[in-house]
């Protein structure tokens, strides 16, 4: 009884005897083994139910992807810009060929750069000369498991929030560096950046995410991110109104298996 009270689910009584002990012993190991799987099929629910939540939210990253890229694609065509149609016809074709990843919700961070990549390669198309990026991902980082749309979700606030309301060219900067037994993922941008009011607002919902919020995209991340490592995990932004925005992706160490 010592053993199963500290948590030695797999202790079992090996002394066999015909009297009432016996008998003792025999429900013992019955009901302590009954405990183990049902502790078992509990911790298996709440991992699917996990699982599950956090595909639900993978899902609702891009529902609106598709319908810009082709209204893009649309505009394009209506002005005349072929060599830019193929362009972007191309990269929206790779970003879909990477992002359908066999199901997976976590893929591989150079995987992960691809996608934004792709989607930058949409952005840089659709607002020629405007908007510029300029990637610094260590190769020795390229195998580190990250949430399939981590890097790019980022890059779309950089974009819609930082960059549209500008004039000016937009630069999207994404680098990387090991933080303990995490690597943090930068993604900087010297766009419009945030007010300070909005940010703290932006920074308490990050905590606790308002998925039908107005920055349901980068809420949404953290969340998966803390689901899948821990709180010790998530997203960080900081901003200066005029000057740009820097955003955090942390994520542990752990890399593909091959």
């Amino acid at each position: 009884m010592r053993q199963v009270a500290a948590r030695n689910l797999s202790f079992r009584i090996k002394e066999q005897r015909q009297d009432e002990y016996g008998l003792i012993y025999k429900g013992f190991n019955s009901t302590v083994s009954e405990v183990e799987s049902l502790i078992a099929h509990l911790t298996n629910e709440q991992l699917l139910n996990k699982e599950a939540t956090i595909h639900l939210l993978q899902e609702q990253m891009n529902p609106h992807f598709i319908y810009n890229t082709l209204e893009t694609i649309y505009s394009l065509s209506e002005l005349g810009r072929i060599e830019d149609v193929s362009t972007v016809t191309r990269a929206m074709s790779d970003f879909y060929r990477i992002s359908l990843s066999e199901g997976r919700n976590e893929i591989p961070l150079g995987d992960a750069i691809k996608i934004a990549e792709y989607y930058l390669t949409i952005q840089c198309t659709r607002f020629r000369g405007k908007i510029h990026y300029d990637i610094k991902i260590p190769p020795q980082y390229n195998k580190v498991i990250v949430p399939k749309y981590s890097i790019q979700t980022i890059v779309e606030n950089s974009i819609y929030h930082g960059a549209e309301p500008l004039s000016k060219s937009t630069t999207v900067t994404i680098q990387a560096h090991e933080d303990g037994d995490g690597l943090i993922i930068i993604i900087q941008d010297n766009g419009i950046g945030i007010p300070e009011q909005k940010l703290k607002l932006i920074q308490s919902q990050i905590e606790q995410p308002d998925l039908e919020g107005e920055n349901f995209g980068i809420h949404n991340l953290s969340l998966q991110i803390r689901l899948k490592f821990g709180d010790d995990y998530g997203v960080r932004i900081e901003s200066v109104y005029g000057e740009g925005t820097l955003v955090y992706i942390r994520v542990p160490m752990a890399y593909q298996q091959t």
